[in-house]
């Protein structure tokens, strides 16, 4: 399913036509290096509708298994061809650490093996610390939780796993609140010792109990980051996507709802409603046109 294409192939490939991706463009400078691989080629503009799929989430498990999870009932392995159903059904799904991670029910587990074939247990390991979770897989294992908080006037808050070493009472890493905030929080990326949120169209980087804006879009709101220490930040709107460096941001793909992760000096692209994954090798030099 990997295949390796140039840069001007790969343009070509989303605007010839018949498109099979209209409304889809890449806008890499030219000469920057960056590399465009096609993960899961497109199956058509309309691959997740004629499938009957809808709430579709890209998470990617160890070993940069490619998994798409629909539905809140199943996630379908792509990189060795096989579904799996919930008994139990989901809420959110995020790859992080060495598992596959469901939110249900307020609860965080994975899913093991059920008596049928193609049909998975869930396996609780964590009560979820708020109502309404989503889950946003961060860079070196670490899982950002956000939601309605359980207290007093319920503010939306966020909280983190991982990044830090485990509660030495039970030897499992443990919940970190970062934020409480009047606005919802729709996005989280970071590493555990950097983190960024998303509030509205305003992308900040917290700094204690406070968030400091580093990026604020003039038309849309925020719906998605992505953040890796090698590649920097990105984020994702409901019409595209782009690079944040210090000196300011670039824009690099307009497409419908796309959905971003950054691993080591990568980028991936998910394009939902055609069920496409591209990954940008070199991402991080998009920093240097940032403007």
């Amino acid at each position: 399913m990997t295949g390796a294409l140039s840069l001007a192939l790969a343009c070509a490939a989303l605007a010839a036509g018949p498109a099979p991706l209209p409304g889809v463009s890449l806008l890499l400078p030219e000469g920057s290096g960056i590399a465009v691989r096609v993960v899961v080629a497109p199956a058509g503009s309309d691959a997740a509708a004629r499938l009957g799929w809808e709430n579709v989430r890209f998470a990617l498990g160890p070993g940069e298994a490619v998994w798409f999870a629909h539905d809140g009932s199943e996630a379908a392995n792509f990189t060795q061809g096989y579904r799996l159903r919930l008994e139990r059904g989901f809420d959110d799904v995020a790859g992080a650490g060495v598992a596959l991670l469901f939110a249900s029910s307020g609860d965080l587990g994975y899913a093991v093996a059920g008596a049928s074939a193609g049909l998975g247990a869930f396996q609780p390991v964590a009560a979820l610390p708020v109502d309404g979770a989503r889950l946003f897989a961060g860079d070196a294992g670490v899982l950002y939780v956000a939601g309605r908080g359980r207290r007093g006037p319920r503010p939306w808050e966020l909280w983190a796993l991982g990044g830090r070493p485990p509660d030495p009472a039970t030897g499992l890493p443990a919940w970190r609140k970062l934020l409480s905030s009047t606005e919802r929080v729709t996005a989280a990326a970071g590493d555990g010792r950097e983190t960024f949120v998303a509030l509205g169209k305003l992308v900040g980087r917290l700094e204690g109990a406070t968030v400091k804006g580093v990026f604020l879009h003039p038309r849309e709101d925020v719906s998605g980051l992505a953040y890796s220490r090698e590649s920097g930040l990105f984020y994702a709107t409901a019409g595209g996507g782009g690079a944040i460096g210090e000196s300011g941001s670039v824009e690099f793909l307009r497409a419908p709802r796309p959905q971003l992760l950054a691993r080591g000096g990568s980028v991936f692209v998910f394009l939902p409603r055609a069920l496409a994954l591209l990954r940008l090798d070199g991402a991080e030099k998009l920093r240097s046109y940032s403007r």
